[in-house]
């Protein structure tokens, strides 16, 4: 207890805000020592070099490798560190184009279906825009028919699918096509020498994110290698993730070249055939919607994250960020495919907290997340992936994008909030290097000359001791939520009306979000649990050993959709004296189609 005494006492740097120092207009040398100091002065020890919008020097140029330089000498004369933000501006993954401009077949692709209501006797036609795939035609009844490839005819419009309703009742006429992802993002924009390079990495091709790595992480290890691992911690990498609906459109679905074969190799069976599944309720549609997601979901994992993370561990850094789309169930399918598979292959997994609000505001939505019970979501996801890898540290981006009213307390708020809920490394969202001209309407609400300034080592010494804290003993956590994976993934379509998506959705995410939000208001320790973990673990004597605790109580919030494994180990765990309870509809729809839930 001394121990405790005396490290509360003396708030660890270690556990201290890591803001973003936010490089934007002239950097000069002696602009950058005085906020060194003034950070160092306030209890900041460590921070992010964050390049954003206004820079005037070219990210990763030699000129910008010398502002690192110079900031890395001054970190080891200093005693501070500088944790590298890995592209200009957000979301990671193109080097403020270049990748992209230099190596055009890394631009992300995506499996776009247009879904038409054709009528009784009546025709419809499609332009497509790229590149054909399948068409199909799925009546109300629900009758499947694939179009034959001469429904496609070339127009002065372009090449055509038309289609005549002969099936005596009315239905969708559904293609599908690739396109190339053509959305422009911020980290592609906002500097005299950007050029607005629209298009997005392919996150699910290895060879894509290796030429990334190659712009944004390798030049350090080669000009910086005695830094790396010391005054360099590691690198941030920001929302990286699966964007096929921005910049093109709805109905749109994450896709590689590689896909078709990859999905045929690891399940036996074609996925061209049955793109029609991915969308329509027919056929097998809740195994291939399985395998889909499934497969998208581990690509994006392992192609991105893990490889980065390798990379970071090779060389002695620490890997962290965040994914975007963290705050609902269907955004996590949309985003991430699911969010714990990138998460627990970083090692400090991180979350979005933007704002500085918190579930138990008076206000229910937030301008961000709609929502706001939904960050207990956000947190406890990340919190509990780094359970399962043993990562003690887990960091979150906090309350950026607030106004000029923001407050040291507000602050001390959502810190408070975040380490009850595990998270220990706070990034403060941003400190900014000058506020001239349009970047004071473009920044959060704080920077070197905001009044309470000279306070923030006082904020500095507690989030300090509060994280530090998060690491002090053993959460006793006996209550575990089966967080709804395979009901996400089976479910997510075209949300078509009479669909059971349609119907069952809203229903899922209320059942998930309104018994986490119980359980945090009644002080009740928990943590989710994921269906591969599940599927794992050992049932004795009325509990189910996922780590080095025991569930003793185990809840199904929304899991109208169990896989086999998971179903046959709750079993398992209720016959040996468990406690399982459900929340909302019993499963339902399993994907494998050859066993009912009992």
């Amino acid at each position: 207890m001394r121990h405790v005494r005396e490290q509360f006492a003396n708030a660890p740097r270690d556990f201290r805000p890591v803001p973003w120092w936010a490089w934007t207009g002239e950097m000069t040398r002696d602009g950058m020592d005085r906020q060194l100091l003034a950070m160092r002065e306030q209890g900041i020890f460590e921070f992010f070099i964050f390049a954003i919008y206004g820079l005037e020097v070219e990210f990763n140029s030699d000129a910008y490798f010398e502002l690192v330089a110079h900031t890395l000498q001054r970190c080891r004369q200093w005693g501070m560190k500088a944790w590298i933000y890995d592209d200009f501006n957000w979301p990671s993954g193109i080097c403020a184009g270049k990748v992209l401009r230099d190596h055009p077949w890394t631009n992300a692709r995506v499996l776009r279906c247009h879904p038409v209501e054709v009528g009784p006797g009546n025709s419809a036609e499609i332009v497509v825009e790229g590149a054909f795939e399948r068409a199909f035609f799925v009546t109300h009844s629900g009758r499947l028919l694939t179009l034959p490839e001469n429904t496609l005819s070339n127009t002065a419009a372009g090449k055509v699918c038309r289609y005549h309703n002969d099936t005596g009742e009315g239905g969708q006429m559904l293609l599908f096509e690739v396109l190339p992802y053509r959305g422009l993002f911020a980290s592609a924009e906002g500097a005299t020498w950007t050029w607005n390079q629209p298009g997005y990495l392919d996150v699910l091709n290895p060879r894509a994110v290796r030429v990334f790595i190659d712009y944004c992480y390798e030049p350090y290890a080669q000009r910086f290698g005695e830094y790396l691992g010391k005054e360099i911690p590691g690198f941030f990498t920001d929302e990286p993730g699966l964007y096929g609906w921005y910049g093109v459109g709805p109905y749109s679905f994450p896709y590689t070249p590689e896909l078709f074969a990859l999905f045929r190799r690891h399940y036996g069976y074609g996925l061209e055939e049955r793109l029609v599944e991915l969308m329509a309720e027919v056929g097998a549609w809740q195994r291939t919607r399985f395998d889909y997601w499934r497969l998208v979901t581990r690509l994006f994992a392992e192609s991105y994250v893990a490889q980065i993370n390798e990379w970071c561990h090779e060389r002695g850094l620490q890997f962290t960020g965040h994914f975007a789309g963290e705050e609902t169930l269907r955004w996590n399918v949309s985003f991430n495919g699911d969010l714990h598979w990138p998460a627990r292959r970083m090692s400090v997994p991180g979350i979005d907290l933007l704002g500085d609000q918190t579930p138990y505001d008076a206000a229910t939505t937030s301008m961000f997340y709609g929502g706001l019970r939904g960050l207990n979501l956000t947190a406890k996801q990340v919190a509990s992936a780094a359970d399962y890898i043993g990562a003690a540290r887990r960091m979150a981006e906090a309350y950026g994008v607030v106004d000029w009213d923001q407050s040291l307390a507000r602050m001390r708020r959502v810190v408070d909030f975040l380490a009850a809920m595990g998270i220990n490394l706070i990034n403060d969202n941003t400190l900014i290097y000058t506020l001239q001209g349009f970047r004071k309407r473009r920044v959060s609400g704080k920077t070197f000359t905001t009044p309470w300034w000279r306070h923030y080592r006082h904020f500095s010494e507690h989030v300090g001791r509060v994280c530090w804290m998060t690491t002090v003993g053993q959460a006793v956590e006996r209550v575990g939520v089966l967080y709804p994976e395979t009901a996400a993934w089976v479910l997510y379509g075209g949300s078509f009306p009479n669909s059971l998506e349609a119907s069952a959705w809203p229903a899922v995410e209320r059942a998930l979000v309104e018994t986490c939000d119980a359980l945090n208001r009644v002080h009740r320790g928990w943590k989710f649990i994921y269906e591969d973990d599940l599927a794992k673990a050992t049932v004795e004597a009325g509990g189910l050993w996922i780590g080095q605790l025991p569930f003793t109580t185990v809840i199904l919030a929304g899991s109208v959709a169990l896989s086999r494994a998971a179903y046959q180990r709750l079993l398992e765990f209720a016959k040996s004296g468990g406690r399982l309870l459900i929340v909302g509809d019993i499963p339902c729809a399993p994907p494998d189609l050859d066993w009912d839930v009992q």
